[in-house]
């Protein structure tokens, strides 16, 4: 119990990251990959930790 000092609500229905975020994660990868092709390897480091991140926030949570 933290006395109700907490920034986030414990109702239902609640979600960090919509689907507006997930579009907007995606577009922004796709329009990464399409203008530096060079540089993927930059890339797909970035998104794997991206999605890393999002696995585990959740259970950090708790």
């Amino acid at each position: 119990m933290d006395g109700g000092n907490s920034n986030h609500s414990g109702g239902v229905g609640h979600h960090a990251s919509g689907p507006v975020v997930w579009a907007s994660i995606i577009a922004a990868t796709c329009l990464l990959l399409f203008f530096f092709q060079k540089i993927l390897w930059l890339v797909v480091p970035f998104l794997l930790a991206l999605i890393v991140y999002y696995f585990l926030y959740p259970p950090m949570q708790s």
